[in-house]
């Protein structure tokens, strides 16, 4: 019975840590989901680029005749309203990656520590199995001892008047 109560907690903590490992689990999924939002964001840069040099090449072009010079400023003007949106967007959600950064090294730090729990735990278990076999082995002896001493106490010499002890001549 006392083992029992000394082997529940352990049992109940590591019951305890298996919860929170799933519940970081499912932390971890998320940030794949932001890994993905984050190769988007790579994507748009590229297209950015990519609309930076056709805007480029498109003064180049502007420069001698009036009328398409004006229909074309406002298509860069349009890119650029674009251009400043998709910005932001991506500084919105570089703040966001940061900020699951730093929650991701806390949840990896709090792991790691999970980790010596969970091998500390599985340390004591060891040691516990191995009182529980030097219990049992105890538990033997003394079945035996008693066995012995009722085999003892049911000699003939123990009787009332006899002595069990013959004297050297």
């Amino acid at each position: 019975m006392s083992l029992t109560k000394h082997i529940m907690p352990p049992t109940k903590h590591i019951m305890s840590l298996t919860k929170h490992i799933m519940s970081l689990t499912k932390h971890i999924k998320h940030i794949m989901s932001l890994t993905k939002h984050i190769k988007h964001i790579m994507s748009l840069t590229k297209h950015i680029t990519s609309l930076n040099k056709h805007i480029i090449s498109l003064n180049k072009h502007i420069m001698s005749p009036t009328k398409h010079i004006t229909s074309l400023t406002k298509h860069v003007m349009s890119l650029n309203k674009h251009i400043m949106s998709l910005t932001k967007h991506i500084t919105s959600l570089t703040k966001h990656t940061m900020s699951h950064t730093k929650h991701i090294r806390s949840l990896t730090k709090h792991i790691m520590s999970l980790t010596k729990h969970i091998k500390h735990i599985m340390s004591l278990t060891k040691h516990i199995m191995s009182h529980t076999k030097h219990i049992i082995h105890v538990t033997s002896l003394t079945k035996h001892i008693m066995s012995l001493t009722k085999h003892i106490t049911s000699l003939p010499c123990h009787s009332q008047n006899t002595s069990c002890h013959t004297p050297n001549t």
